[in-house]
């Protein structure tokens, strides 16, 4: 994340590869770890605008966190993937994912700080 926001986006891939290559060893690759280095790769490349990348790493993301039955880490990484078809140009492809989206927020509970203050806790 250092390196991203540092604006060395070949030092995050690297890095983040070196992160998937770990969790795929330690807890496979169908591990919600692995799915949200996936979600970052595909931030990574899309700051690239590398999309095909982008694309993938986020296909690869949503396909575990679903796997897994995790519905917020599979929105987080459909609404990157939506922006990142929004900005390649792909505004067809990125209104199905929105689409998509706002189907999967009635599968999301609150968490986090203000979870509590909505009933949710």
């Amino acid at each position: 994340e250092v390196r991203l926001r540092l604006g060395d986006f070949n030092g995050a891939v690297e890095e983040l590869h070196k992160a998937l290559a770990m969790y795929d060893v330690k807890v496979g690759r169908e591990s919600c770890l692995t799915a949200e280095v996936f979600n970052s790769l595909g931030a990574v490349y899309d700051e690239k605008q590398e999309f095909e990348s982008s694309l993938k790493m986020y296909q690869e993301a949503i396909t575990v966190f679903s796997a897994r039955g995790d519905a917020n880490g599979e929105l987080r990484a459909r609404n990157n993937m939506a922006v990142m078809l929004r900005r390649s140009g792909e505004h067809e492809k990125a209104a199905e994912e929105y689409d998509k989206v706002m189907r999967l927020t009635g599968k999301v509970r609150p968490s986090g700080a203000g979870a509590e203050e909505l009933g949710a806790v």
